[in-house]
């Protein structure tokens, strides 16, 4: 019993110093972290679009991956993606005839790009596409070539309809992802 008498609050002063520095510093710990993720955010793509083949007759192979739709569905497709905005310099918008204040998408590919176009019209011809945005699946997509007045190949039509939210969140973003997907 003498011992804890002899415990006075004076004594008690160092361990409360330490229990406060221990908290705070994970208090600063989380700050830094979060700070951290906030520069992070700054350097990472934002609305990436991918072109994927669907998988109809999943195989359970390690490319195979079921993913959402943004209408809630699954739908299995292809991991590797034929077109990714890697290969997308920018976007313009153009509307759509089908459905109005929609849009379809105008891309502008580097060579890169170009190449896998045409490989993506040969291979529509037998397999079915889908554009997936930020890992989720946005709908299916029939590449289709296209010829310009000066006989360029450097845009190309990707047919829609987009929402006017998503169209205008690819083509703000479409620069920017392009320097940062080729470290430009």
């Amino acid at each position: 019993m003498k011992r804890f008498k002899k415990f006075s609050g004076l004594s008690a002063l160092p361990f409360l110093f330490l229990l406060l520095m221990l908290v705070s510093g994970c208090e600063i710990m989380d700050m830094d972290e979060i700070m951290k993720e906030k520069v992070d955010e700054d350097t990472k793509p934002k609305t990436v679009l991918t072109v994927n083949m669907i998988v109809d007759y999943p195989r359970g192979t390690v490319i195979e991956r079921e993913i959402l739709t943004f209408s809630g569905r699954k739908v299995w497709i292809n991991t590797n993606p034929f077109l990714h905005s890697k290969y997308i310099e920018d976007i313009e918008l153009v509307p759509s005839k089908d459905k109005p204040d929609y849009f379809d998408l105008l891309l502008k590919l580097d060579a890169t790009g170009r190449n896998i176009w045409i490989s993506l019209v040969e291979e529509a011809k037998i397999n079915r596409f889908g554009v997936v945005i930020d890992g989720i699946f946005y709908r299916t997509c029939e590449p289709m070539r296209m010829k310009t007045d000066d006989d360029s190949d450097e845009w190309v039509m990707l047919k829609g309809p987009y929402d006017p939210t998503t169209a205008n969140r690819l083509k703000k973003n479409a620069k920017n992802n392009y320097k940062l997907l080729n470290d430009k």
